[in-house]
This record gives structure tokens, sequence and C-alpha cells, in this order.
């Protein structure tokens, strides 16, 4: 098991994942990601990991929600938001900005391990980078779950959506330099 003896944030976790995977199974296919607040059903997991192992060589997989039914408000506002934003910033059309069901192939995990941001942050980076890749992201349609309102999530939506904005924001600018 890999821990953090201080919670160093979700961008950290996922770094010190992705590392570790490549030092100890270099043959991976990849790693499929999934939130910690019971979003995901391990159904729509199965089926991320599956179209990541159908094209491993391709870009990053997601796994998108519909957003309709019992969404919390904030979360429901929060994608379309994102989403828009996302689409006039990298000109990547993405339905869900901010799952955290991913696939992530192991091809990719050198350039994913050189992204910084250590919260959530990291995960709109991610996205972000996906503009450089050869294969634009794949998206597999999941379920929309909310349990409680989404009450066991540690997102603090002023503190947390300020850093994703900023972040994706500071990708535009990233990009204006770069080029």
């Amino acid at each position: 098991m890999l821990i953090h003896e201080n919670n160093r944030g979700k961008g950290a976790a996922l770094r010190t994942a992705f590392a570790w995977v490549r030092e100890n199974l270099p043959r991976m296919v990849g790693v499929v990601t999934v939130d910690g607040d019971g979003q995901h059903d391990p159904e729509d997991v199965r089926r991320v990991a599956e179209e990541l192992a159908r094209e491993p060589n391709g870009g990053l997989v997601l796994g998108v929600r519909s957003f309709a039914g019992d969404v919390p408000f904030r979360s429901r506002l929060g994608n379309f938001w994102t989403r828009g934003l996302f689409r006039l910033i990298t000109g990547l059309s993405v339905s869900d900005t901010q799952t955290g069901l991913r696939g992530i192939p192991a091809v990719l995990l050198p350039r994913l391990l050189a992204i910084p941001g250590d919260r959530y942050e990291y995960e709109i980076r991610m996205l972000a980078d996906a503009r450089r890749h050869p294969a634009p992201p794949r998206e597999v349609s999941v379920r929309t779950i909310y349990l409680d309102g989404n009450a066991s999530s540690h997102y603090r939506p002023l503190r947390d959506t300020f850093r994703t904005q900023l972040a994706l924001w500071g990708t535009l600018f990233h990009r204006k330099r770069s080029t």
C-alpha cells in the first residue's frame, strides 16, 4: 500500500501511484483511477478498463457522467462552467471535466509525472495536457451517482474551484508562451 504520512492532496497521490506503477509494473497497459467518494459503479470501472485495454497506446479514457437526475446543483453548474471554459481554452470537447474515473495508458505516465499540482488542479492540468497527445481523449458513458448529496467528497467548492480554474487559465498562457 502506498501512503503519504501527511495529506499532500490528490495530485500528489496520483503522481506517487503513477511512479510506483512505472517502476514496479513496467508491462502494465495502464492505470485506472477511481475517486474514493462512492461515485463510481464497479461495472463502469470495468468498462473504462476494457476501453483502455482495447487501445492501450491511445489517449486518456474518461468515464463521463450525463449529470441527469438527482445531481447537486454545484456539481451540475461546476461541470457546465468548466466544460465550456475547457473547450474555449484547449480546443478539446470533453463531456465531463471533473471525472475521477480515468483510464490512463502507460505510455502517458512519464508525461503525467511531470505535470505540476498536488491537489485537484492536477486533474484539470492532466486533461488539458491531452491536447498534446497524438490521440484525443475517449469517452465511456457511466452512471451518475451522488451519495447523500456527495457528502463524502473532500472537494472544497470555493478553494478547490479557484485552484482548478486558475490552473486551467494557466494552461492557456503556457500554450501561448510555448508556440
